[in-house]
């Protein structure tokens, strides 16, 4: 829902100190009487009537985090969502990890290297396994 603007506010303050009533300034402003009852209230406790700003959630990816994933990628470029999981024992789902790269602008495409992997996906998770024993040190 989109706040309403900095002179709506004004506008139900100075109404509210002419003791104008809530349905005539609901009416007037085509605003809700909960909504002035909210504002009049914010500007009673606080004197201040702008709107809160809302951040969203923190992210749970802390800086130390952060960066053993950016070297991780670098030190192996083909490495998938599971394995940065896996290898770097991250306390996060993979589809948190896939907007976070998104993000910072990493691509997630990944091209096979065998042809008929492509055509069937016969191969793939064989693959995906050999290589991650390989790096490792299994």
């Amino acid at each position: 829902m989109k706040s309403l603007s900095i002179e709506t506010r004004k506008l139900i303050v100075l109404a509210k100190k002419r003791n104008e009533k809530a349905d005539d300034i609901s009416k007037w402003l085509n605003v809700s009487k909960a909504v002035i009852k909210k504002i009049w209230s914010l500007y009673n406790k606080t004197g201040n009537i702008e709107a809160k700003v809302n951040k969203g959630r923190p992210s749970s990816l802390i800086a130390e985090i952060e960066q053993s994933i950016h070297d991780k990628i670098h030190e192996i470029p083909d490495i998938t969502l599971s394995e940065l999981i896996d290898v770097l024992k991250l306390p996060i789902q993979k589809s948190q990890l896939h907007r976070w790269l998104q993000k910072k602008g990493y691509s997630l495409k990944k091209n096979s290297s065998c042809e008929q992997c492509s055509k069937r996906g016969c191969c793939r998770k064989a693959s995906e396994m050999a290589r991650l024993s390989a790096r490792l040190g299994h």
